[in-house]
């Protein structure tokens, strides 16, 4: 059976998500950010987060990096995540941060929650929120950071893309990676969301890392892959983009923009479009 999405309540006008069920991904806090924001659009958010995030295996590295700020020009965070792992340990330790140090942030939501932190966030991305926009904020010349022998911490998980480290050291900075959270595959059961996509009643899916698309693939195994392969997919990037067609999703539109109100109106784009269809 071909299933396309109905477009009879939604407009270019008001952006409306009636009749959408949406399968959100993403961890917690960002899942439920924009899960609410679907909600408040007439949308139904089916909250699975794939990624479950948990302190460090060992807090040595964030510790010394913690303990030897004041030898640090440029911190650098990859995601929300970091963030909150960051400054929970600086807080448990009564550290603080020495006045001229710079802070780069991945993404809004990232510079967002940084901000709330009582960060002040100095970079962040020009154009696409990963370490290709990243380095083009920090390579401008009126940045006011010279990344030549600048010593730079690169806050993240235990592990992800070397770019943006193999970059800064090019252009003469040295580079430490410190792991400040742990990404796991969730141990909740999927069986209930199995249940309910194989009943038709999930329309779209947001995926937003690559850890996320590999992790849900895994977690649906070979024999309910093609839930998945066969659905419409959301993502924030080209680079996501290329790495869900090669895992065999061909029904695939990259968001405008990371923030919450840019995946609203591609979402709604989406379900406007006839040319999107879902074999079931």
């Amino acid at each position: 059976e071909r299933r396309t999405f109905s477009t009879a309540s939604i407009t270019m006008r008001d952006k409306s998500l009636s009749g959408l069920k949406i399968l959100i991904t993403r961890p917690c806090p960002s899942g439920d950010a924009i899960a609410g924001a679907i909600e408040e659009h007439g949308g139904t958010a089916i909250k699975f987060p794939v990624i479950e995030i948990s302190v460090p295996d060992s807090f040595a590295a964030l510790d010394a990096l913690l303990y030897g700020i004041g030898d640090i020009d440029l911190l650098v965070f990859v995601s929300a995540a970091a963030i909150e792992g960051f400054v929970a340990r600086k807080k448990q330790q009564n550290i603080v941060l020495p006045e001229g140090l710079k802070i780069a942030a991945m993404g809004p939501e990232t510079a967002r929650l940084g901000r709330d932190e009582g960060l002040n966030i100095d970079f962040t991305p020009r154009q696409s929120a990963d370490s290709e926009g990243l380095l083009v904020s920090l390579r401008d010349s009126e940045s006011g950071i010279d990344l030549k022998k600048s010593r730079v911490a690169i806050l993240r998980g235990q592990s992800g893309r070397d770019l943006l480290k193999v970059e800064l050291e090019k252009l003469g900075a040295e580079v430490t990676i410190v792991q400040c959270y742990t990404r796991r595959t969730t141990s909740r059961l999927i069986q209930p969301i199995i249940d309910i996509w194989s009943a038709g009643e999930i329309d779209v899916v947001l995926i937003t890392s690559v850890s996320i698309l590999d992790g849900l693939l895994k977690l649906l195994g070979p024999k309910n892959s093609a839930l998945l392969t066969d659905s419409p997919v959301i993502t924030i990037s080209e680079r996501i983009k290329d790495q869900c067609i090669r895992r065999g999703i061909t029904c695939v539109r990259v968001a405008r923009g990371v923030s919450n109100h840019c995946l609203i109106d591609t979402m709604s784009d989406f379900a406007q479009d006839d040319n999107y269809s879902v074999l079931r």
